[in-house]
């Protein structure tokens, strides 16, 4: 187990909108540790709940191709002989706020940069 970082952040009027809150949470590193912590009935059904999930954003992805049908779409989830068809894979961890402004402001030509700045600074 390890203590992982965790931040959440509340949207609308509140007084604290926008701001981020960060906790460090003791959690499980294996599968193992996971179902010792919490129990494999919770375990498998936080798991059925996340493929089903994905299930349906996959969905979604083949309803938006043109000659979709709800044949296709099945073939997709049952035809996996072809290593076309659909599996859970895992997500890579999408960027922070402060490395997409990194990003953004890298790109920049060093005039473009310093206007950027001086109208946030």
């Amino acid at each position: 187990m390890s203590l992982q970082e965790v931040t959440a952040q509340i949207t609308g009027e509140h007084a604290r909108a926008g701001i981020d809150y960060t906790v460090k949470v003791d959690l499980p590193d294996t599968l193992g540790q996971a179902v010792e912590m919490y129990g494999e009935d919770l375990v498998y059904n936080r798991l059925m709940s996340s493929l089903t999930i994905d299930c349906q954003s996959a969905i979604r992805t083949q309803i938006k191709k043109d000659n979709a049908t709800i044949e296709s779409i099945q073939a997709y989830f049952t035809e996996l002989d072809d290593g076309k068809g659909w599996r859970p894979k895992l997500k890579a961890r999408g960027k922070s706020v402060p490395e997409k402004i990194q990003s953004m402001l890298s790109s920049l030509t060093d005039e473009e940069r310093a206007a950027v700045l001086a109208e946030y600074m």
